[in-house]
């Protein structure tokens, strides 16, 4: 057997494998051929989703990296949780001064269990909302022994092809809240190597990192 590459009239080559058979003592020899281009865009193709779940497996755990680190630096509560089961998975340490627990003491528990019964309902059905849509949602709510309503956020991701909620919980009468988050980001972002906006809820553009702004060939945030 032997593989021979044939020139093509289009470019390229044509690769054929070969098995010559002899007709006879003395008899001419019969050549059989097997064009392995279909092989060969397999293997191709092949190649090409084996790399491709390589890079979307470095970008979950990039994604993941990133997750920890907005987590821990984040003046709001986030709180991270399981779209199938509606269970925390992951809290910052904001989330335990807000609930007045321990990290380790509000995983595992459900979404509303620091509010009061009036509200727990509504967050059951935003966390709901979220999951079926697809699409971020927030509500007001009350906490447990809490007089000032708080602003509660859903938004839905993929995490390692299972569905999230990133939940954040923020008090609305805290003055100067959203300049100071919004520095916090930017400080954040501004060392990533990847390209990363923060937007408001409209889709403008708050805050732009120098990697997204070479992307995007502009000068400054304004451009933008």
């Amino acid at each position: 057997r032997r593989e021979i590459n044939h020139p093509s009239e289009q470019g390229g080559n044509v690769a054929v494998a070969y098995t010559a058979i002899r007709l006879g003592r003395d008899g001419p020899l019969l050549a059989v051929g097997r064009d392995l281009g279909a092989i060969a865009a397999i293997q191709q193709r092949y190649l090409e989703a084996q790399q491709e779940l390589e890079r979307g497996y470095w970008r979950a755990r990039q994604a993941e990296a990133r997750y920890r680190l907005l987590c821990q630096v984040a003046t709001d509560a986030v709180l991270l949780v399981d779209a199938a089961t509606m269970q925390i998975l992951d809290a910052n340490q904001s989330a335990a001064q807000l609930f007045d627990l321990t990290v380790q003491q509000i995983i595992g528990r459900p979404v509303a269990f620091g509010f009061e019964r009036h509200s727990r309902l509504a967050i059951d059905e935003l966390l709901l909302s979220a999951r079926a849509s697809g699409n971020p949602a927030e509500i007001r709510a009350r906490l447990l022994g809490k007089v000032s309503a708080i602003s509660v956020a859903a938004t839905p991701f993929q995490a390692d092809s299972e569905m999230r909620l990133l939940v954040r919980v923020r008090a609305l009468d805290m003055p100067g809240s959203s300049v100071e988050l919004n520095a916090t980001l930017a400080r954040l972002v501004d060392s990533a190597s990847d390209g990363v906006v923060v937007t408001d809820s409209s889709a403008r553009i708050l805050v732009a990192n120098p990697a997204f702004l070479r992307q995007a060939r502009v000068g400054t945030e304004i451009e933008v």
